[in-house]
């Protein structure tokens, strides 16, 4: 199975770690659809600045109105990777753009620019994918509504984020 676009030692990535990646879905397909939608394949692996994730970072309801009240910035954890990093804790990282938020949460420690080398951040990556397939996504609807705004179980349905990430796993699956 090849992933058409994927530059090719991201593609040894992610046939290296398929397997670690749990649920039904094929950890291959998902790994390399991920890299596509996020980072054209690789070729485009660079730190992605998320205005969300930095203090006084702009929030939007779902009907698009800007949130104040129950903005997660006011948890001081994520103000202090603020003050200890600077404008890149509020980045995302890898061919798969994980957010350093998101990986500091389960227990990474390392700074966040160290997730930007794919080798590195793959470990990451499939654990947040597993994280996911645990609460019950079980289609790649699911996953990639989870990957793009947290879980697949509120409001936020980034339905063309999910159609991207459908066609590039259904092509990568259809091609096999």
């Amino acid at each position: 199975m090849k992933a058409a676009g994927l530059l090719p030692e991201l593609e040894r990535i992610c046939h290296a770690n398929k397997d670690a990646v749990q649920g039904p879905l094929n950890g291959y397909a998902l790994l390399a659809a991920i890299a596509l939608v996020e980072s054209t394949g690789g070729v485009n692996n660079y730190p992605n600045f998320e205005p969300y994730w930095v203090p006084e970072g702009t929030a939007f309801t779902i009907e698009g109105k800007i949130q104040k009240g129950r903005h997660p910035l006011t948890n001081s954890l994520v103000n202090a990777r603020f003050l200890k990093y600077g404008m890149a804790a509020g980045c995302s990282f890898s061919s798969w753009q994980i957010l350093y938020h998101t990986a500091a949460d389960m227990k990474y420690s390392g700074a966040p620019w160290e997730l930007w080398n794919d080798h590195f951040a793959i470990h990451w990556v499939v654990k947040l994918l597993n994280r996911i397939h645990e609460t019950g996504a079980d289609t790649i609807e699911k996953v990639a509504d989870a990957w793009n705004s947290g879980t697949y179980k509120d409001r936020i349905v980034p339905e063309a984020y999910i159609a991207k990430l459908k066609a590039a796993y259904d092509e990568i699956i259809d091609g096999a």
